[in-house]
């Protein structure tokens, strides 16, 4: 990282203003050049002080968190890390707000007040968030539903969709472009924190019309419907097409780990599959999609112009398991028409 980059941090609490700024500026690589209270005052500071990245709190004074953020995204597209507490209100405004353009988050483990925060995890997610693509459009509006759709395949093609750093986003962006009566079964694979799943599963429900839900041991996969992994488990495709949730052993650190889920479907369905690896850091998911394009299966991954932290879908592509690179915006209309072709298979 050449320089210190210049950090903005926005917080209606004074000592986590303060907290925050000693945190960031302890790392030479960052400089906290403002600290706002509110939406307003960041507003204000953003035009004079240009930022490279903002740290944002989501429940504030006078503007909140996620109208600060839309007025940011059309103003002054920079790249925000939100905030949040730990209440299950914080957690649904702050998937809104990584759904609406947001980079990442960082949970207060003390709530709103917390002035024991987890430095290393703090740092490294700011300074990833600098280099990271911020979204310059807003979002495409759903399919409309059809009126009646064919009855779901017996052994629908299994889709796995994997995500990082930027997914909730991207989540949102393909699943609200796939039609009613998609055939497959979608598999999610997002790292993220677990008490964070049900949110993100409700909001990507409420942006498509396709079913979403937390996956759970025992179901059958259906076509037309999302299933999500819940957080620190591992998610498997069983030789006899149900799904299994496992605690083995993180994989690149994280639990769920898409290699797990890819690897899987590679041994179970590989004719009838199809992995994509989208937004974030790390390699998880390499391994995996290559085990799949090696066994037969179909495999996509999101371009470096379009992805948020093109460090996934990169390491995919050095891993040769990428059939082809696209744009985020054709990743549903290819997944549909894929879809239909192992749907025959």
């Amino acid at each position: 990282m050449a320089g210190p980059r210049r950090v903005l941090v926005v917080d209606d609490s004074a000592l986590m203003r303060r907290v925050l700024t000693d945190l960031l500026n302890s790392d030479p690589d960052l400089r906290v050049v403002g600290a706002a209270r509110d939406g307003i005052e960041c507003l204000e500071q953003v035009e004079r002080l240009k930022p490279d990245v903002i740290t944002l709190d989501i429940e504030m004074p006078k503007m909140g968190g996620l109208e600060t953020l839309d007025r940011l995204l059309e103003t002054h597209p920079l790249p925000v890390v939100v905030v949040s507490g730990a209440r299950r209100a914080d957690m649904d405004i702050t998937m809104e707000a990584l759904m609406h353009g947001a980079v990442d988050f960082i949970a207060k483990p003390g709530g709103t007040i917390s002035p024991e925060l987890p430095r290393d995890e703090i740092l490294t997610r700011v300074k990833a968030a600098v280099t990271a693509r911020v979204p310059q459009s807003r979002w495409p509006t759903p399919p409309p539903a059809e009126a009646e759709k064919a009855p779901p395949p017996q052994n629908p093609p299994i889709v796995v969709l994997a995500a990082s750093t930027g997914g909730p986003g991207a989540l949102r962006q393909v699943l609200s472009q796939l039609p009613y009566g998609f055939p497959g079964a979608i598999l999610v694979v997002q790292h993220m924190p677990a008490p964070f799943m049900a949110p993100l599963a409700l909001r990507l429900g409420r942006h498509c019309v396709l079913p979403v839900h937390l996956a759970r041991s025992g179901d059958t996969p259906q076509g037309g419907r999302v299933y999500v992994a819940p957080g620190d488990s591992h998610l498997v495709l069983q030789p006899n097409s149900t799904l299994r949730l496992t605690q083995d052993p993180p994989i690149h650190g994280v639990r769920p780990a898409a290699d797990t889920t890819l690897e899987s479907v590679a041994r179970v369905a590989p004719r009838r599959a199809i992995g994509v690896v989208l937004t974030g850091m790390g390699r998880d998911g390499a391994r995996g999609l290559r085990c799949l394009r090696e066994a037969g299966g179909r495999t996509l991954a999101q371009d470096e112009a379009t992805s948020t932290i093109y460090g996934m879908p990169r390491a995919a592509m050095e891993e040769g398991g990428v059939e082809r690179e696209a744009p985020l915006g054709d990743i549903p209309g290819l997944l549909t028409r894929l879809a239909r072709e192992v749907g025959q298979v």
